[in-house]
């Protein structure tokens, strides 16, 4: 998979042994059934700063899709953000990396795996929009960039996330 974010990233060798780690460990456990992620900042040190988080996200998805579908892992992999609340629907309001980076919550994103029937991105109340929103080139095509926002209660805030998605073939 060759997508990549205008300035590209690359993961140090330790930060590549850290997903891959993850992959394996988390498949092997079948922590994918309890909703199981990895936060950008455990990964590498550099993505403490939110200013790294849009322009990582396509290298951490690549390394871990290579090695998910090098050792044939039955999940499906995707970076997911959190964006801030809003007090009533607003779907996704971004249309460029810079406006998208301005939705960010300071909680850094996360490697997050999803089981194989596990395909949220399908369901009716997802909303797909182009990776190019987050500038991020979908060469591949391969890859799916969805929304999702929710709330708890009909009075309570509206929560918002934004994922990248590397379904498993």
């Amino acid at each position: 998979m060759s997508d990549r974010a205008p300035h590209d990233f690359s993961l140090s060798p330790g930060a590549v042994r850290r997903v891959r780690r993850f992959l394996t460990d988390a498949t092997h456990q079948r922590a994918f059934e309890r909703f199981s992620d990895l936060r950008f900042d455990l990964i590498d040190a550099r993505l403490r700063e939110a200013g790294w988080w849009v322009v990582a996200a396509p290298e951490i998805l690549r390394v871990a899709a290579a090695f998910r579908d090098d050792r044939r892992l039955p999940v499906h992999v995707g970076v997911g953000f959190t964006l801030v609340e809003r007090d009533r629907p607003s779907g996704p309001d971004f249309d460029s990396p810079e406006e998208f980076r301005h939705q960010l919550e300071p909680t850094p994103p996360s490697l997050t795996l999803f089981g194989p029937d596990d395909r949220f991105w399908d369901e009716p109340d997802a909303t797909r929009f182009s990776a190019q929103r987050l500038g991020v080139v979908n060469e591949s095509g391969r890859l799916v960039a969805c929304y999702v926002e929710w709330t708890i209660d009909s009075l309570g805030p509206h929560y918002r996330s934004a994922f990248l998605i590397a379904p498993r073939l």
